[in-house]
């Protein structure tokens, strides 16, 4: 008898004509939709064949998958000229000490079924357990994308302890429309990082054959409840991901835990997902390390609909040398992202800002340390472009060449007890802001701008701060162009120019409002005073504060427009430094060209 036979349960039971003629039957019962081997399923042992074609090999293994039960592979050298396909339920396929090797190019390794039901309904409750699986190389004649472990239509898949190496411009583990199921304990690595960004393990919908190539039936089926558990990803363009979304159809329930990913593109790089989990990882010398979207290569019958990815939550992880940012949320203004929680990281040696956020809103970033952010100007914590509603609060920034927090064009975020220290810009920095964001209890230490600078923006509370040793030439809090802040019960030490700084807004349109802001620290406080941009309207503009009138300088800067004209500007400063008690005031005095005057007062409380 061969010794690279098929050898099963029924062979001793039933003698070598019996299991023939079960293999025989199983071969030709496969439906083209088959889920339930409708024999009696027949356990196999598989032996190495030496075939270094691929074809001796290949055939046994399909054999022993259509007998429908268990397969085994004996440790030793496998090679496969194309792909094998499981095509019934409940199969555990064990590869443990067995090494399969595809030898053609754009094969793959391992698939369900070319044809077949839709939704995850094709195959359940399969199991690959072990072995190492290699794919094509990286050589010219090799460069096609095609995925090593490919599933579709699925539910209750395992893969587990499996070693996936090498597939130069495909996936090493694609997921297309499945459910319920685990990648767990694997190492997995060997893509292009250079060649279109493939990701090691990949998430897919089966939308087309452009997005899910091979994943028909075609019927939008996201992936949902996928665990990600305890792997190891290297090499590799993404480590986990998809770029690929379907309006109305997004991937829900993913869990990425435990795994180590190092020296890939990006780490983790997902876009439209529900109610995403990515705790305890840890990423070395990734590009970015995190990267949430809701925008990228959307689809879809409904124009008029957008994706908003909803309650992601990254906590736990360390980052350590991410050439860009750390962790990126990015939404767009008709895709935005809202209730994400980025809490207790650790990213060191960021290129970019450690964390990162676009259109993201009603959020938290809290308890994070965030450490040595490198490159030109990049920042601890930034968040831009309508990100609204967030809460900062609880993070330790250390040495960035930006600023500590930058937030800018964005409403009704709240900074609150977060130790910003070494960093080169501002401490807490608010940018075009609009109303309503809250600045306190933060303790901020050796910037080499100001502790807290706010330019533009409106109803700004800077209360209960303590800021040590800002910049020489610069200040404790500055506040530029900002109606109404409230300034309390902050302490400023050290070695700043200035405590405070301030500037009172006179241009002809709002020069009559009476505005209030209070101030605390007494004699000690300090108030740098000057205007901002004033109409010429403005013929001079006196401080006046303690019984006295402080002079001002008047510097007038001209800038050429687009059509070729030239716009004049006049600013009045202070170069007094102004000491008030408690009660006292300082009033801006605006004259105009037809003696008006108008008034805008500032009181120590």
């Amino acid at each position: 008898m061969d010794k690279y036979c098929i050898y099963g349960k029924k062979l001793f039971l039933f003698g070598l004509m019996t299991a023939a003629f079960v293999a025989v039957f199983a071969i030709f019962t496969v439906q083209a939709s088959a889920q339930v081997y409708s024999g009696e399923p027949v356990d196999s042992v598989i032996q190495p064949s030496g075939d270094v074609t691929g074809v001796t090999d290949r055939k046994a293994i399909q054999k022993a998958l259509n007998l429908g039960g268990n397969v085994t592979l004996s440790p030793g050298e496998y090679y496969l000229d194309y792909s094998v396909y499981i095509k019934y339920d409940g199969i555990t396929l064990n590869a443990a000490g067995a090494t399969v090797t595809q030898v053609q190019p754009g094969t793959g390794l391992l698939r369900t079924t070319p044809n077949g039901t839709g939704g995850y309904d094709l195959l359940k409750n399969v199991t690959v357990r072990g072995g190492t699986w290699i794919g094509n190389t990286e050589t010219p004649s090799d460069r096609y994308g095609y995925s090593s472990f490919f599933f579709k239509h699925s539910s209750g898949i395992t893969i587990s302890g499996c070693t996936i190496l090498n597939n130069y411009k495909g996936h090493l583990i694609e997921f297309a429309a499945v459910s319920d199921s685990v990648v767990e304990n694997c190492t997995i690595g060997g893509t292009s990082v250079s060649t279109g960004g493939k990701e090691a393990i990949q998430l897919d919908t089966t939308y087309s054959s452009s997005t899910a190539p091979g994943g028909s039936p075609y019927d939008k089926t996201p992936c949902r409840n996928i665990k990600i558990v305890n792997n190891s990803i290297t090499y590799s363009g993404v480590g986990i991901g998809s770029h690929s979304a379907v309006y109305g159809n997004y991937h829900d329930g993913i869990a990425i835990t435990g795994n180590t990913i190092y020296t890939t593109g990006a780490g983790i790089s997902v876009i439209s997902v529900y109610n995403m989990t990515v705790s305890g990882n840890r990423f070395l010398n990734a590009s970015t390390a995190i990267r949430f979207k809701s925008t990228g290569v959307i689809v879809g019958d409904s124009k008029s609909e957008y994706s908003s990815a909803v309650n992601l939550s990254v906590t736990g992880n360390v980052i350590d040398k991410a050439t860009q940012n750390g962790i990126y949320i990015g939404g767009s203004s008709k895709r935005t992202i809202k209730g994400v929680t980025v809490s207790g990281n650790r990213v060191n040696a960021s290129g970019q800002s450690a964390v990162l956020t676009d259109w993201c809103s009603e959020s938290t970033v809290s308890k994070n340390k965030l450490y040595q952010i490198s490159g030109k100007q990049n920042n601890g914590v930034y968040l831009r472009n309508s990100s609204n509603a967030n809460t900062v609060s609880g993070n330790t920034i250390k040495t960035a060449t930006g600023n500590g927090i930058w937030i800018a064009k964005s409403y009704g975020n709240t900074v609150s007890k977060n130790k910003v220290s070494a960093v080169q810009r501002n401490g807490v920095y608010l940018e075009k802001c609009g109303k309503n964001t809250v600045v306190k209890s933060n303790t901020v230490s050796g910037t080499g701008r100001s502790g807290v600078a706010v330019e533009r923006t409106d109803n700004v509370q800077i209360t209960g701060n303590k800021i040590t040793n800002a910049g020489k030439k610069k200040y404790g809090i500055y506040v530029m162009g900002s109606a109404k802040p409230s300034i309390k019960n902050n302490k400023i030490v050290g070695t700043c120019l200035k405590p405070i700084f301030l500037t009172a807004s006179v241009k002809k349109a709002n020069i009559g409002t009476m505005d209030k802001t209070t101030l605390t620290g007494g004699a000690k406080a300090g108030i740098d005073l000057r205007t901002g941009r004033c109409d010429n309207g403005v013929t001079s503009v006196t401080f006046q504060a303690n019984g006295k009138n402080y002079k001002t300088r008047l510097t007038t800067k001209r800038t050429k427009q687009s059509d070729k004209t030239t716009v004049t500007t006049k600013r009045y400063t202070t170069r007094s430094k102004i000491k008030l008690k408690k009660g006292k005031t300082v009033t801006v005095v605006v004259k105009d060209k037809g003696a008006n005057k108008y008034y805008k007062s500032y009181t120590v409380k």
